[in-house]
């Protein structure tokens, strides 16, 4: 006649099932935990951004951002002290983005880091919205790479890394976004999170914009 209670292996088996279903969990847990944060981090920056564009415009008492000069070397130092971020200098190289599937890293040139720990590059070298594209959007000014986990991240493009055109008006268009295909021509890469192609990455940044800021 069998006791009653279970055996050490029956405890130990049933200890292993619990950790493995833990374990599922928990990856998935992160996972959602981590894609819920993108869509508010991005927005906040877009909004972050653009209110400090509108008081830069304002404060210099100029119609456009490109009144000032060039974006990285006459805009962004203006711009800092509204944004309250840190220029990273000779640092911007220490910290990259990549193409969705972890290949191709492309250092920073112009970087600065946020009171949150994300890190934003800058330039101007970006492709031109077709001309006479019309609305409240004036044309590119610059171009900005956004990481989202900064320091602490992989850099990923479309999920970690984003890119938004600087309009003259102050405004982000998100890259990949119903606006800026209506504004660019052939520039878009349609949304892909496993690609070689940094640019299908970054085109992520329009569809979660289109999405009410929120990831599929």
């Amino acid at each position: 006649m069998r006791k009653n209670g279970f055996t050490l292996l029956e405890v130990l088996i049933t200890i292993s099932i619990v950790g493995i279903i833990a374990a599922l969990s928990m990856s998935a847990l992160v996972k959602n935990t981590n894609k819920a944060h993108i869509g508010p981090s991005l927005a906040k920056f877009v909004s972050s951004f653009e209110n400090a564009a509108g008081q830069l415009i304002q404060e210099e008492r100029i119609d456009k951002l490109s009144d000032l000069g060039n974006f990285t070397n006459n805009v962004m130092p203006k711009l800092e002290e509204h944004l309250i971020v840190t220029p990273l200098g000779g640092n911007s190289s220490n910290y990259s983005y990549k193409s969705p599937d972890g290949s191709n890293p492309t250092a920073f040139n112009n970087a600065f880091q946020t009171n949150d720990g994300s890190i934003f590059d800058v330039s101007d070298t970006i492709p031109t919205p077709s001309t006479g594209a019309g609305g409240s959007y004036l044309g590119a000014q610059g171009v900005i790479i956004l990481d989202i986990n900064g320091a602490k991240g992989t850099g990923k493009a479309g999920t970690e890394t984003f890119m938004f055109i600087v309009d003259d008006s102050g405004k982000l268009i998100p890259w990949g976004s119903k606006t800026h295909r209506r504004l660019s021509d052939g520039e878009i890469t349609a949304c892909s999170l496993t690609s070689s192609n940094a640019m299908a990455g970054f085109a992520c940044t329009g569809r979660i914009a289109d999405n009410g800021w929120r990831v599929e």
